[in-house]
């Protein structure tokens, strides 16, 4: 999943510029979670892992306090972005940083 911002023919390339559909998801939650102190997000994803199962993926690394708050709810299934043991590629933290001031718990299910 390397490589999304140089090859514009790579799996998953990220473009050069915001998308359409990126500015309007980032105006409604704004719009709507600006005051907001604490925030969950469930990003629902296909096609990676094993056929029926759905990773819980945390965008956290293990020592973030917040990585041991998600994983409080979510479930002690849930993996970390980083350190190797996810299928995924970052996309959450974007969200996490539009909200420096609330608690964000961001968990993609792959």
């Amino acid at each position: 999943m390397g490589g999304q911002w140089r090859h514009a023919d790579g799996l998953s390339y990220g473009g050069i510029a915001p998308s359409w559909s990126r500015k309007v998801l980032s105006d409604v939650l704004t719009s709507h979670l600006s005051g907001a102190a604490r925030i969950a997000i469930v990003d629902f994803h296909t096609g990676l892992g094993p056929h029926g199962y759905a990773e819980p993926i945390i965008h956290r690394r293990r020592d973030d306090p917040g990585f041991v708050r998600t994983r409080s709810w979510i479930g002690a299934a849930a993996t970390s972005l980083y350190g190797g043991s996810s299928v995924s590629a970052d996309g959450l933290n974007a969200i996490q940083a539009m909200f420096p001031k609330a608690a964000v718990d961001a968990v993609a299910l792959e």
